[in-house]
């Protein structure tokens, strides 16, 4: 049976550094991942990032999920007539697909490979 769960919020942003310092100073929480072009704080979930990088132009956010089962959410969103992007590989060794969500929002379904981390393969 498929499974699918939250996995990560992604914000779009021209300056990753600038977000991570307000939110450091305003919020006083600590980034867990820090590099060029890509901050990840943990969201008070076990799993679940909240990210701010330059993977998107400013504004924009990307709801990420986690499946066991991408062609089926492949063949759900093509018969609701969704177009779909992909699959292509992503980070972690995972393949994705990815639809346009309302709002501009997008939306993107990963499902972890044998490439992909171990405890990653094992979310699900």
């Amino acid at each position: 049976m498929q499974q699918i769960q939250l996995q990560e919020i992604e914000m779009g942003t021209s300056d990753s550094g600038q977000v991570s310092q307000w939110l450091q100073t305003m919020l006083q929480i600590s980034p867990a991942v820090e590099q060029e072009g890509l901050t990840v704080f943990t969201s008070g979930k076990p799993g679940i990032d909240l990210n701010f990088s330059r993977h998107f132009p400013p504004g924009i956010i990307c709801l990420s999920f986690l499946t066991n089962d991408l062609q089926y959410y492949r063949e759900h969103f093509t018969s609701q007539g969704v177009a779909v992007t992909g699959p292509f590989e992503s980070h972690l060794g995972m393949l994705t697909i990815e639809i346009p969500g309302p709002e501009g929002l997008i939306i993107r379904i990963n499902m972890a490979t044998d490439r992909s981390p171990l405890w990653l393969q094992e979310r699900l």
